[in-house]
């Protein structure tokens, strides 16, 4: 519901890819204060729609305890897109991974646990 009053209040594209931003993340009041940065995302309605075709029949969970290398899982433990469980199915079959699940993020812990996030990737490369 909230996604359709979302559309009727957007006038342009460029509202539209702001407010869909918000929704991934868990305090959407800092929007500006995150993407202030340099950061460019966009989404591709070609890959949006592919995506959602391939997503039906395309799974690599049986090949994931192939992956061997150390790995390390990042997730938000609110995140709309990727949904925690997902994250935790990929540690579970991956014998070298690490999960590290972000308690105060949706979909950006690199940005809405800036500090932590780093702490954790550096240690992981060290």
């Amino acid at each position: 519901m909230r996604l359709i009053l979302i559309l009727r209040e957007c006038k342009t594209r460029s509202e539209l890819k702001v407010e869909r931003t918000k929704l991934s993340l868990l305090e959407p009041e800092r929007y500006d204060e995150y993407f202030s940065l340099n950061i460019s995302k966009g989404l591709s309605a070609i890959r949006m729609d592919y995506f959602s075709r391939e997503l039906q029949v395309y799974d690599v969970t049986k090949k994931l305890s192939f992956v061997t290398v150390p790995t390390l899982i990042v997730c938000g433990r609110h995140d709309v897109q990727c949904p925690i469980i997902y994250s935790k199915e990929m540690a579970d079959y991956m014998p070298n991974a690490r999960l590290i699940i972000f308690e105060k993020s949706n979909h950006y812990p690199f940005l809405e646990e800036r500090a932590r996030f780093e702490e954790q990737y550096k240690l992981i490369m060290q």
